[in-house]
């Protein structure tokens, strides 16, 4: 239904005279929980405790690191069903030094007629579609660094990680929306591999 306004109001306007028309870019602001789950590879594994008689192996460790995190992320490109995607995340708070930083790109696919705010200006009258609810599902590639803790030492690997995701967003006004979202990526590292789950809650700005 909101695709079909859409497609009369650019033909109203555009009878005649030239209309501009824009699908919004997003800014949002998302602060939650991650959790990073690291798993040693025993390929990468070097004996570093002079104590300990050589010849003797290292035995790969598993690791949990949670913190609270803050993500930035710009939606853009968007054609009203699907837009790409830039993030960043750091953390806010961890325990004892572990810590995750990452950075991906990636897309959204929405589920509902409409994924963005919607704009047409003609001759200073504007007409502007908000949809009020929408949900979205998503992949993304992307990197970063984990800090981790074992037993003896504290340990860093730098990853590559595959991810999925969902979520949705409830507009409020014209600009702002509260946004949530989960996912969750596959990160394989230099010398650790392992599984990043995030639950994310933060608001969204249309540019």
């Amino acid at each position: 239904m909101l695709k079909g306004l859409i497609a009369l109001a650019i033909c109203t306007f555009s009878i005649g005279s030239w209309a501009r028309a824009d699908f919004h870019s997003v800014l949002s602001y998302n602060f939650g929980m991650s959790n990073f789950s690291v798993t040693e590879n025993e390929a990468a594994i070097e004996q570093t405790d002079d104590s300990v008689a050589s010849g003797t192996e290292e035995s790969a460790e598993s690791s949990s690191v949670s913190s609270m995190a803050f993500q930035l992320s710009w939606e853009f490109g968007h054609d009203g069903s699907m837009a790409y995607f830039l993030d960043a995340q750091a953390p806010l708070m961890g325990g004892s030094g572990a810590a995750v930083y990452n950075t991906k790109i990636g897309f959204n696919m929405y589920l509902n007629d409409l994924g963005s705010k919607f704009s047409m200006n003609q001759s200073g009258t504007t007409v502007v579609i908000i949809p009020t609810l929408k949900y979205y599902w998503g992949a993304s590639v992307g990197g970063g660094y984990v800090v981790y803790l074992t037993e003896s030492q504290k340990k860093g690997d730098i990853y590559f990680g595959l991810g999925l995701h969902g979520g949705m967003v409830y507009s409020i006004g014209d600009t702002w929306g509260i946004k949530a979202e989960a996912g969750i990526t596959r990160a394989t590292g230099i010398e650790t591999s392992g599984m990043k789950m995030d639950v994310m809650l933060g608001a969204t700005y249309y540019l």
